[in-house]
């Protein structure tokens, strides 16, 4: 979850930097977001501090769609606030454990 105003950035960033195929900034707020702003009638200028949830997996897959890149497994993967066996900052912090611990990501070509 993160507000309008960071996700309308995040959104402008994937346009102007050709990460996207040619999309509209609107159609790809609304691909990526639950587009609470619009379904409420207004705009995001009138509610930059509002609060949307970002569909990252989406994102993903339209500029790996936008590179050439096919999926070998279009899996589910788990969202490790949900899933205790791995590690999330903000579960631990919202439980009021220490909140210790890195995470990475790795993408390798076989």
């Amino acid at each position: 979850q993160v507000s309008t105003e960071v996700a309308s950035k995040l959104v402008e960033s994937c346009l102007s930097l050709g990460l996207v195929n040619a999309l509209s900034f609107k159609l790809l707020y609304q691909q990526i977001t639950d587009d609470t702003v619009a379904q409420s009638g207004q705009t995001l200028a009138q509610q930059p501090s509002a609060k949307t949830q970002l569909d990252l997996r989406k994102l993903t897959r339209l500029q790996l769609d936008h590179l050439g890149i096919n999926l070998a497994a279009d899996e589910q993967i788990a969202c490790s606030y949900g899933d205790r066996r791995y590690y999330s900052y903000r579960q631990q912090t919202h439980e009021g454990r220490p909140a210790t611990g890195r995470m990475a990501m790795i993408i390798a070509k076989r």
